[in-house]
This record gives C-alpha cells, structure tokens and sequence, in this order.
C-alpha cells in the first residue's frame, strides 16, 4: 500500500520480494530475520503509535528503506538509500514531503533524528530544512537533530 508519494519517489509498505534488495541496507539480519521484521511491517501506517518500517521506492524499485517511530510528544525517524541513486535529491524530496506531512498529521509534535558527527550531507540537509542541532552524544559521536514546526521559505 502506498503511504506517501513525491514528485518521484513511493514510501510504502514492505512486502516480501523486497527481501533481497533490502539485504544491502540492512546487514544486521539473516534472510529469515528480515522476512520476519518485514512481516511484522508489511501492514504499518503513519496512523497509530511504534515503530515502522517503510520501502522508499523510484520507477518501481526500491532504492531505500524508511523508519519512523511515533513515540509520544516524538516523532523519530532515520532512512537509508542504496549506493546506486543520487541519495542528497532523493533526500531531500523525500524529507520535504515527510516533515510536511507529520506536521500536518501531528501538528505539536517534535520530529527528531540521530545523525553520525561525520555525515555532512545529511547534516547540512537537516540543517537546510530548519532541524536544528539538540544535543552531542560524544561517546557515539551522533547528533540528535530536532524540528518542532516546519518553515516552508526555507
């Protein structure tokens, strides 16, 4: 089921043919692990409270994998993108979209995500789109990065 659409790009839910081209985005399970977690996915939604897990897909294939956690007042969410797609457009587009969206759907809710101290480009993107820095975990050298309300001039 389509969750939400772009002018290029599909989020939608996980079914099991997406096993394999998961594999390169997900290197922290067995075949039957991932079978398992996308089961568990396959009926998730942007509607109710948890953890989901979501395929991001461009001209019928999937080139990234989304997760978002709806943990009241909080929105988390962290994506992926395959090595073979232009992944800062397809970030952005996608991250336009999704804030929107929340802020439209959850309108007081804080959206956060975790970003590695040396991934610039997803850094500068959060920072583009008006997340601003929260907090430094020195020990995991992340940055939890925040959004409460979404500027649209930016």
């Amino acid at each position: 089921m389509i969750i939400l659409e772009t002018n290029n790009l599909i989020v939608r839910n996980l079914t099991s043919e997406d096993a394999n081209d998961l594999t390169s985005l997900v290197n922290c399970f067995n075949n039957d692990e991932l079978l398992a977690v996308i089961d568990k996915a396959k009926d998730d939604d942007f509607d109710s409270e948890g953890k989901k897990m979501f395929a991001i897909e461009k001209m019928n294939v999937l080139i990234g994998l989304l997760e978002v956690n709806f943990d009241k007042p909080y929105i988390y969410f962290s994506y992926n993108f395959t090595s073979k797609e232009d992944k800062r457009v397809n970030a952005q587009e996608l991250l336009t979209t999704l804030i929107k969206y929340f802020h439209n759907l959850y309108k007081h809710r804080e959206i956060i995500t975790y970003i590695d101290k040396f991934d610039f480009q997803k850094r500068s993107l959060l920072e583009n789109l008006s997340f601003r820095r929260k907090s430094f975990d020195k020990e995991t050298n992340i940055y939890t990065y925040s959004l409460f309300s979404f500027n649209p001039n930016k």
